[in-house]
């Protein structure tokens, strides 16, 4: 079993790096995958603290995030797929159609 100093530590500086490449990159590629690094990095966590507390909430929970991510990717890749097809758009600031 891993414990938990070392799961906290690669947790956070994943989440850390997933919160740089969500802000930092331009691309909606790289938004989608900043996001995903984020959300993978917290259900570390919550295996983690899972473990340490011997609770089987925070694997349900784990459960739980996967399933709402792999909706959240289909759904923004096939925005993602449409914005380029019909407007060529290849950075999110292109984007002026929705500007109210």
């Amino acid at each position: 079993m891993i414990p938990l100093v070392p799961a906290l530590v690669v947790g956070s500086l994943g989440f850390l790096l997933g919160l740089t490449i969500l802000f930092v990159k331009r691309g909606p590629l790289m938004i989608l995958v900043g996001a995903e690094f984020a959300l993978n990095s917290i259900n570390l966590l919550f295996v983690a603290f899972s473990r340490l507390h011997k609770s089987p909430l925070g694997d349900a929970v784990v459960l739980f995030t996967i399933a709402l991510a792999a909706v959240e990717v289909a759904i923004a890749l096939a925005l993602i797929f449409h914005l380029y097809r019909r407007l060529k758009i290849k950075a999110l600031e292109e984007l002026e159609e929705l500007k109210g």
